[in-house]
């Protein structure tokens, strides 16, 4: 990955900080932590090319992040269980559910896609498969949403809780079964089950037999979003982004030749190949530096919030995972799991100001995970005495005429543990600091102790 020549370069918008505050109030700005810089690099400390994992380590890590995304093609079997795979069943089965048009369903909607879903056949296929193009996982075979509230409501869009994530061309599965019209297929990624259009999805066996040895072949990781891949014959194949990972064919002067999954004209993949930019991808893993965490935050922010994943975006705890993939750091799927993740630190019940003093004084920036119930976020340093955070948020919880909203941001930024504390209709819990629970640390420091991965 060609990186910038330091972070005054990469943040020269910086350089207007005191007009930009000015500026914010002046044209009403919304929220004023938009108007600290949205800048990462801006927040790197003298040493930010030092590295944050040593490199034998890193290397560790990296070999258990290939092992964890290879292993719905070296697990014996599907590790899911058909209880586990009816959970939306069981949480809405019973509850008033709404579907696009802002209307409530009907109730036989789930039961007829428990109809469809073919359990029955559960296993019956269980082999290795790969993504062929970007494409949902779905907890219902559907491309339909399941809202629990109308639009209007801040449980209704973008909340479609029939989504579970959105999974990159190349991306190794392993496919349970088809719904009864084998037009979704059941399958496993190294994080999670779900459900995908079928026509996305190929038999690897073929595609695996000409990747001989890809285990251990070196991967290249992309480092922008939005890539458009093309084979070697010109003919688009996928978008790509941070968090896509391939297989290295050949390192040439100014780009990559890497494999690409397509499909053979029956139900299997072949290899094609593929190419992308030295300036768009790096060789994974990536030196695990706070520049280089800086440099992909920057390519993040200001990408909208996508609600697992929806419509090619990202939530909060798929940012976090999409920007350490590609320096071999693997990370669960949901942010309760990522904050168990490393060795975490108990904030709870602690005063604001405390709090905050403690995440300042002994978090890691670019490498310090903070926690609330149902969101993650990253410190990456301090400005003006104050802690600062990476995350991709949706709003902030707001209450008036005794309603909860949300005011919303939906994008990702960069602002203090408190954005919103100025609006007049801020929920009582409202400010993330509060909420605040826990820090974990995804490397090892001499303040923290050792810490078991």
């Amino acid at each position: 990955m060609r990186l910038f020549e330091g972070a005054v370069f990469a943040c020269l918008g910086a350089v207007l900080i005191l007009w930009t505050e000015l500026a914010g109030v002046a044209m009403g700005a919304d929220i004023e932590d938009l108007f600290l810089p949205q800048c990462a690099a801006f927040y790197l400390r003298a040493d930010y090319d030092a590295p944050l994992l040593e490199s034998a380590l890193q290397q560790k890590r990296d070999e258990e992040w290939n092992a964890r995304y290879f292993s719905p093609w070296t697990a014996d079997g599907f590790a899911h269980s058909v209880s586990d795979l009816l959970y939306p069943w069981r949480v809405y089965g019973d509850r008033e559910i709404f579907g696009e048009n802002g209307r409530p369903r009907e109730s036989s909607w789930l039961n007829d896609l428990l109809k469809g879903a073919n359990f029955a056949a559960f296993r019956s296929l269980d082999i290795r498969g790969v993504i062929l193009e970007e494409t949902n996982l779905r907890a219902l075979p559907t491309g339909k949403p399941l809202f629990l509230a109308p639009p209007s409501s801040y449980e209704g869009f973008p909340f479609d809780y029939a989504q579970v994530s959105a999974l990159n061309v190349g991306e190794p599965v392993r496919i349970s079964h088809l719904s009864e019209d084998r037009s979704w297929a059941l399958v496993e990624t190294g994080y999670a089950a779900g459900w995908i259009d079928s026509r996305r999805v190929a038999a690897a066996d073929d595609y695996l037999a000409e990747m001989r040895g890809y285990a251990n072949r070196p991967l290249v990781a992309v480092t922008k979003d939005g890539v458009a891949m093309c084979d070697s014959n010109g003919r688009f194949r996928s978008h790509v982004r941070i968090g896509s990972v391939f297989p290295l064919k050949k390192d040439l002067l100014y780009e990559y030749e890497v494999a690409l999954p397509a499909s053979d004209g029956s139900i299997g993949a072949k290899v094609v190949s593929g190419s992308i930019s030295k300036g768009a991808s790096g060789r994974k893993p990536i030196p695990f530096t706070p520049r280089n965490v800086a440099n992909l935050i920057d390519e993040m922010l200001g990408a909208s919030y996508g609600w697992g994943g929806l419509y090619g975006n990202r939530d909060c705890s798929a940012a976090v995972r999409d920007l350490f993939a590609p320096f071999g750091i693997w990370l669960p799927r949901n942010s309760a799991d990522q904050a168990a993740w490393g060795r975490t630190v108990s904030l709870q019940g602690l005063p604001r100001e405390e709090k905050e003093k403690r995440i300042v004084e002994e978090g890691i920036p670019f490498a310090t995970l903070l926690y609330k119930e149902g969101h993650i976020m990253l410190y990456i340093g301090h400005y003006r005495g104050r802690a600062m955070i990476f995350h991709n948020m949706w709003g902030i919880k707001t209450l008036e005429g005794g309603a909860e909203g949300r005011h919303v941001v939906g994008k990702a930024v960069i602002t203090t543990l408190s954005p919103g504390a100025e609006f007049a209709d801020i929920h009582p819990d409202g400010l993330l600091i509060d909420a605040i629970t826990a820090m974990t640390f995804l490397v090892p420091s001499e303040r923290s102790g050792p810490r078991r991965f």
